[in-house]
């Protein structure tokens, strides 16, 4: 049975290079560095048998609705993803996905076996991906998914927690057996402690910021006067660098927390839960009804103040999807994402305000693609990045070709 490491172990651990490389050593031969492991919903929990995690391939299928219903999560309304009767005119003829959309198949989030196989019990913290897509998703792709871990680091230092640095890559491929996209994972193990039961604590209001009703009003306005450019092809020979993308809007809540975790399939009921945590369940009790609160850090302030927290907060997954939005809508339906890569530089609180804002740094053309390079960011309502030097690389349409082909 997992177990949390004691403060002194974590100490004694911090202050002896020989205990960490010793961490460092069960760590790399638990993921069986450069050994594939499929990523399936079959694979048995090796604990207890059930199939859990938001690690895990959360669905094979890219179905309609779940196309739509991650759209929903993330407020894009481009009827290249929903509208049957619009796509029937596009190049693809029928209803394609957001390339983020594979975060809805088996999130990138970390290499699963570091969390699931240790005898201790750790926590994931997401440092950024670089994604590389190869095909379009469309209706009723079929998924298989692989991870190769790469490497183990330790970067503990002595501000910091006990913590290890894995990296890993991630294949999606579909029924055709084609390459869909390659995922560069890296995440931070962090060993843990127990989780506090102090409810003072627990119950700590969070410090938010209130928003006037003439703000709120304000944000939504832009957010609904954001344009899609659709049909209407962006040419690569009308692009400039140093060109602005236009920004998109959003507001991390709550709901927004919870219905991005259902469009990744993240749902379980309390008795899947209680079979899956063993006896940890004793340490994530409600202070108020004595229930065990199995919510995890991104969704409810509890939660994320038993690990330390101030306050729940938002998955890289989610912030990279509004990024692939923005991009999407000033691409128009005939480009292509070839590449997004970043790293999370801050942490992003509930009841929070985010804006998306990109720039083109660079256009050419290489192996017959006319491609642009784009540098991405996103930042809170005052101001902070938690992606201050994202990148994403377009595929455009070029007048040439197209001269070419008519």
């Amino acid at each position: 049975m997992k177990r949390y490491l004691t403060e002194t172990e974590i100490g004694q651990a911090k202050a002896d290079k020989k205990i960490r490389d010793g961490i460092m050593a069960e760590i790399e031969a638990t993921l069986e560095i450069g050994k594939p492991r499929p990523v399936t919903v079959d694979g048995p929990d090796p604990e207890t048998g059930y199939k859990m995690g938001v690690y895990r391939m959360t669905r094979r299928t890219a179905t309609e609705d779940a196309i739509r219903q991650f759209c929903d999560a993330i407020g894009d309304f481009n009827p290249l993803y929903r509208n049957r009767d619009y796509v029937k005119n596009s190049r693809y003829g029928g209803i394609i996905a957001p390339a983020q959309f594979l975060g809805a198949i088996a999130p990138f989030s970390g290499i699963a076996k570091a969390m699931e196989d240790l005898d201790f019990r750790v926590a994931r913290v997401d440092a950024g991906v670089n994604v590389e897509w190869f095909k379009i998703i469309r209706e009723d792709d079929c998924f298989t998914v692989f991870e190769y871990p790469t490497s183990v680091k330790d970067i503990t230092r002595e501000n910091t927690a006990l913590q290890f640095l894995i990296n890993g890559n991630r294949v999606f491929k579909n029924q055709r057996d084609e390459v869909v996209a390659v995922v560069e994972i890296a995440g931070i193990a962090v060993v843990l402690k127990a989780p506090s039961t102090d409810a003072g604590q627990i119950g700590k209001p969070p410090q938010l910021r209130h928003f006037s009703e003439a703000e709120v009003e304000a944000w939504f306005e832009k957010a609904q006067a954001e344009k899609i450019r659709g049909a209407d092809p962006r040419f690569w020979e009308d692009v400039n660098e140093g060109d602005e993308i236009p920004p998109t809007h959003h507001v991390f809540t709550m709901a927004e927390a919870f219905a991005y975790s259902a469009a990744m399939g993240k749902s379980a009921s309390w008795r899947t839960q209680m079979a899956h945590s063993g006896g940890a369940w004793k340490n994530m009790l409600d202070p108020e009804s004595g229930l065990p609160d199995f919510t995890h850090w991104h969704l409810t302030d509890a939660a994320a103040q038993r690990q330390g927290m101030e306050r729940a907060n938002c998955l890289g997954m989610q912030m990279r999807a509004w990024l692939g939005r923005m991009i999407s809508n000033w691409m128009g339906d005939d480009g292509f994402i070839k590449k997004m890569g970043d790293q999370l530089r801050g942490v992003m609180y509930r009841e929070s305000l985010a804006l998306c804002k990109g720039k083109v740094v660079k256009k050419y053309v290489q192996n017959g693609e006319h491609l642009v390079d784009l540098a991405v960011t996103l930042e809170d309502h005052d101001g902070k990045f938690m992606i201050p030097n994202g990148s994403a690389t377009v595929v455009l349409p070029s007048r040439r070709m197209e001269s070419r082909l008519g």
